[in-house]
């Protein structure tokens, strides 16, 4: 799928940050496991799982998520207090 279509991580990155603009916790955290598989590089694939963990009080799985967010360059400001 990314061989052919690169632009795919793009593209999911994007739809997850719409469900956050519009507080779909629920579709972030079901859509998180793809863009996690599609997209394990992005930084960002880790930052909306975490946020998804975090607003689902699964602050354990969010500092995970988090950490790993931070470890591919993830801007440390833009993280929930307490990260």
């Amino acid at each position: 799928s990314l061989a052919r279509n690169p632009r795919a991580c793009e593209v999911h990155l994007e739809s997850q940050k719409v469900d956050l603009a519009l507080e779909n916790v629920q579709g972030i955290a079901s859509n998180s496991r793809t863009v996690l598989t599609l997209c394990p590089d992005e930084a960002l694939s880790y930052y909306y799982a975490g946020v998804a963990a975090d607003r689902s009080y699964q602050k354990k799985q969010a500092e995970e998520y988090f950490n790993s967010y931070k470890k591919l360059g993830g801007d440390k400001s833009a993280l929930p207090k307490g990260y």
